[in-house]
């Protein structure tokens, strides 16, 4: 369980937070906060420029004024020298290769190599990061290259055996060059598209087919909201709700008004309202029509332009919807086109088919509502001799009808019989309602329909007034069920599982052991609650962005654990659910530095939910020789697992401590191992990497005996076995 502490990549070159802090405090948070793992961005303009100085040291290291005199490099070593003198396990992670903020598809980063710096270049970095640290076994791990995407025209793969796109073959290579420095580090392997894909894994699995990265291959994914279809879809939709339902009551209030008057029109026995002519219908002639042309018929006429393009376009919402959620379900992506993108794609549709609604509802008002004295002012109206807007009439009985040509028409006051929606409203009331036809009426007369081609947009509504109405109700219950299923946990577990999470399994190939070493959020939302039980029920290791409050020199980082200042945290509720998911398992440094020995509830002033309380720590020294003791036995080249079993024995000097270590035939060890683990380390032959090296405090007490390195035997002792993992040691 770790987090990111970044800064290196960027222009300013220096990890943020060194202006307000100093290396030790920030490294002292990170152990006090329950974390045994950093992740420490670099890029190669660090290793490989000639940069000679810190650009503004003295802002940047205001905090440091030790490390002004060295380079960007030297300041990483410092870093880095500071964190693993606490306990804490670090992780290169190759960033990008110029200097800068990652990442996009247009800042010509996507893939490993770049115009300034070529494969090779790349490799070179590689190498000498893994030499440069090849004394320090606290540098456990080196992630080869963060979020490879698409660059420009071209897109990544993963084993089709192109030099030029193949992240696979290029990842073998820059494993292989950064072992041949430092032969026990862990490989981490980001998937393609951002580090979301690693579904290719399956045809390719290069932890089982490279003899070099056997038993020492983690798969390193990145995941954050925007990049979960279902989620952003959700959300959009549901910004949508309000607009969706106002417009759904205007057509059910205009339907309602219609199909009361046209009742009432037919037992006055007035002719034309629910006659169509030819005419309306888009056919020669005026005579009337015995049977209403169907609904697609209706829209399928003449001037009926805008309801096609407003349903047209409720259309296209449903079916990026469609493409969208299909997307994700393969894991895929359309160049740089993510899954989330048809997400807003589809709302982009559905917010420009509300000019085509309301245009088509304003013509539905200025049918009903064309306001007239007698009947042939209805009838000057329909044939088009509609004055200006000065012109209009005042405001008196509402007209509707006017069939045919010539035929009565009928006032929808004389309709409705005084209905409170026209008649015997207070005079003031009355005035603001006037004032709101008329407004309607000059928009819909001086748009380019006109009065005539008002009733002619609107009649497909008009007829099929009851289907129109079960249509709306149930485009609201599909987007209501669709609200329910986009935010259901099994639909975000099942997304991950295709991305990544079937790897945890082993399903369809060899398990491997999978890193979440990016993500973050500034809200508890359902995106937080989601992953959290993911990585609670996965077990799942992880490495949270990030723990410095600085996005760059003074910008809050929002996502940051800590403040600004690096004094506090941020969001005491989300630290808590992030401690939610760890467990008490061997790699986690296993006390506080001096004067911090409040573990991450206490500091927090609660327990944590579901967290399993800290146990008694030794001291600094203790926990740094039992830290060396693990990450030497998970580099193993044979495969092997650490056990554990509760003890009381003195450690490195340290006595009387109940430290919890690992399981010794019959001595302790008091420093780092010079090529290997300590004699006498139990283990359990058996592939790395086929699960999580967390467990129950059950799993974590069982012990077996004997079996040195290369024996391949298994010693008496409890018979319940651990599955293990070569990440388990980073994160």
């Amino acid at each position: 369980a770790g987090v990111n502490w970044y800064g290196a990549p960027q222009p300013q070159r220096v990890m943020n937070g060194l202006d307000v802090q100093s290396i030790a405090t920030t490294a002292s948070w990170i152990v006090r906060l329950g974390f045994n793992c950093a992740r420490l961005p670099f890029s190669l303009d660090m290793v490989l420029g000639e940069a000679a100085a810190v650009p503004n040291a003295a802002e940047v290291l205001r905090a440091n004024p030790e490390l002004l005199a060295r380079s960007p490099l030297g300041v990483f070593d410092a870093v880095v020298e500071g964190l693993t003198a606490v306990g804490l396990i670090v992780v290169l992670n190759q960033h990008v290769s110029s200097s800068s903020w990652c990442c996009s598809g247009s800042d010509g980063e996507g893939f490993w190599y770049t115009e300034a710096y070529p494969e090779e270049s790349w490799l070179d970095g590689l190498g000498r990061m893994a030499e440069r640290y090849r004394a320090n076994p606290w540098v456990a791990g080196l992630d080869l290259r963060n979020e490879v995407r698409p660059s420009g025209a071209s897109i990544p793969t993963w084993g089709t055996r192109d030099p030029e796109t193949d992240w696979a073959m290029a990842a073998v290579k820059g494993a292989k060059r950064a072992l041949a420095k430092k032969p026990d580090l862990l490989i981490f392997v980001s998937g393609i598209m951002y580090g979301v894909r690693l579904v290719d894994v399956r045809d390719t699995p290069i932890h089982v087919t490279e003899p070099e990265l056997l038993n020492r291959t983690i798969y390193s994914t990145h995941y954050y909201y925007g990049w979960n279809f279902d989620l952003v879809a959700r959300d959009l939709l549901i910004k949508q709700h309000p607009t969706l339902f106002l417009l759904a009551c205007w057509l059910w209030a205009l339907l309602a008004v219609d199909a009361c008057a046209a009742r009432r029109g037919r037992r006055g026995g007035l002719r034309g309202y629910d006659t169509l002519s030819r005419e309306d219908s888009g056919a020669v002639g005026a005579a009337p029509l015995d049977q209403p042309p169907s609904l697609l018929d209706s829209c399928a006429a003449g001037g009926r332009w805008p309801l096609i393009v407003a349903v047209a376009f409720v259309g296209l919402m449903f079916v990026c919807l469609f493409l969208g959620k299909q997307l994700e379900l393969a894991c895929g992506h359309v160049h740089i086109v993510s899954p989330p993108a048809f997400a807003v794609i589809a709302d982009v549709a559905i917010k420009i088919s509300y000019a085509f609604w309301i245009w088509t509802l304003l013509a539905y008002v200025a049918v009903l509502g064309l306001w007239g004295d007698d009947t042939r002012q209805c009838v000057a109206q329909r044939d088009g001799s509609f004055g200006s807007a000065e012109g209009l009439p005042s405001p008196g009985k509402l007209c509707m009808g006017a069939g045919d040509e010539g035929g009565p028409a009928l006032p929808i006051a004389s309709a409705l019989g005084g209905h409170p929606l026209v008649g015997g409203l207070p005079s003031s009331l009355e005035e603001v309602a006037r004032l709101g036809c008329r407004t309607a009426l000059v928009v819909a007369a001086g748009s380019p329909l006109g009065p005539q081609p008002s009733r002619r947009l609107v009649q497909p509504l008009r007829v099929h007034r009851g289907p129109t109405a079960l249509l709306t109700l149930a485009f609201l219950a599909a987007l209501w069920l669709l609200d329910g299923h986009l935010g259901s946990y099994e639909a975000f577990a099942k997304d991950l599982d295709v991305c990544w999470g079937f790897l945890l399994r082993g399903e369809g190939v060899e398990a491997a052991p999978v890193w979440l070493s990016e993500f973050g959020t500034e809200e508890l939302d359902v995106y937080w609650s989601h992953l959290m039980r993911y990585m609670r029920e996965h077990e799942l290791d992880f490495a949270y962005w990030s723990i410095n409050g600085e996005k760059e020199h003074g910008h809050l980082e929002s996502y940051g654990l800590l403040n600004v200042n690096h004094d506090a945290l941020q969001n005491s509720r989300l630290v808590g659910q992030l401690q939610a998911t760890m467990l008490d398992w061997p790699c986690r440094p296993s006390s506080s530095p001096p004067g911090h020995r409040k573990n991450a509830s206490s500091l927090l002033g609660r327990r944590a939910p579901g967290k399993v309380p800290l146990r008694s720590r030794p001291s600094v020294g203790a926990r740094r020789t039992e830290g060396v003791t693990i990450v030497a036995e998970l580099r193993l080249g044979a495969p092997s697992v650490l056990l554990r079993q509760p003890q009381h024995r003195p450690l490195g000097g340290q006595g009387g401590v109940p430290d919890h270590d690992v399981a010794r035939a019959g001595r302790g060890v008091a420093g780092p191992p010079p090529g290997g683990p300590a004699p006498g380390l139990a283990r359990v032959p058996g592939r790395v990497g086929a699960g999580s090296l967390r467990g129950t405090r059950g799993q974590q007490r069982a012990a077996f005996a004997g079996g040195r390195r290369g024996s391949g035997g298994v010693g008496h002792g409890p018979s319940r076995r651990r599955k293990s993992t070569a990440g388990g040691a980073a994160a």
